[in-house]
């Protein structure tokens, strides 16, 4: 089972993410995974923007798919 989390970075992640880059968001998306009903479930972005990213991922999913 996997499920899906978008969240908004604070500031102290941003930061974090300029300094070490993709090794800090994969060990922040691992938190997230082992932890899927922590702190990060309230930061989680709907409406709007949540579906636009979605509808984004689906697209870049079905023209990148074996």
């Amino acid at each position: 089972m996997s499920f899906g989390r978008l969240i908004q970075l604070t500031e102290a992640e941003t930061k974090e993410y300029l300094a070490k880059g993709n090794t800090y968001i994969n060990a922040l998306a691992e938190g997230i995974q082992y932890e899927p009903k922590s702190t990060y479930a309230d930061r989680h972005i709907t409406g709007e923007i949540g579906d636009i990213v979605h509808k984004t991922i689906m697209e870049y999913n079905a023209k990148n798919s074996i």
